[in-house]
This record gives C-alpha cells, sequence and structure tokens, in this order.
C-alpha cells in the first residue's frame, strides 16, 4: 500500500482517562494524515465532559493483549505508566511504528 493510501486510513485508537477515581476507557477514530492537535479535539467533540480540561496524551504500546497490564494503567506508579509523550504537531503518521502488530493505547 502506498504511502499515501496509507495515510488517509483512519485508526481506531483506544483512549484511556486517567485519575484516581475514573478509570474511563473510550474509543476515537481519527484520519492518520492529521496531527496529535486534531486528536485533541476529536476527543473533546466526542466527549463534551472533557472539553474543560488541558489534554495531554502520552502513547503506551502494547505488543500483545494484556487486560491485566492495560486495567491496572491507573493505579501503576505515574513514572511507569505514562508513556511516551505525544508532540501536539506531530502527524499521527509520523508518531507510531504502523509497519509493527502493536496495540496502540493513549492515555489523557
Amino acid at each position: 500500500m502506498s504511502q499515501n493510501k496509507e495515510s488517509k486510513k483512519p485508526s481506531t485508537f483506544t483512549c484511556f482517562v486517567r485519575s484516581e477515581a475514573n478509570k474511563d476507557i473510550f474509543n476515537v477514530i481519527i484520519d492518520r494524515d492529521l496531527t496529535v492537535s486534531d486528536l485533541e479535539a476529536k476527543i473533546k467533540t466526542d466527549r463534551p465532559d472533557l472539553e474543560e480540561i488541558n489534554i495531554e496524551l502520552y502513547r503506551k504500546d502494547f505488543f500483545q493483549e494484556n487486560n491485566v497490564l492495560i486495567n491496572t494503567v491507573n493505579s501503576d506508579k505515574p513514572e511507569k505508566r505514562q508513556g511516551v509523550w505525544m508532540d501536539p504537531q506531530k502527524k499521527f503518521l509520523n508518531a507510531f511504528p504502523w509497519g509493527k502488530k502493536t496495540l496502540h493505547r493513549l492515555f489523557l
């Protein structure tokens, strides 16, 4: 598949809202040629209850489905759970290792 066709393909990202009282998990679908900042806007459009918060996105990749690991993200130590900070100006196409078979999770 060409780079141009691949960049137009939408991707689904699983997002986790991190807080002690809220372990909210939801999916967001966005085109790969958009930026991280565009995803922040999409999250706020899809989830108006998050509109007032300052969103910082962190990427954490899992090489296999591991529900135990995923479900403990909120209770883990902050330095371990943080993942890779995502620059709001960076395009998704450049922010993820698309060739690998990993599950991309976004934490906000």
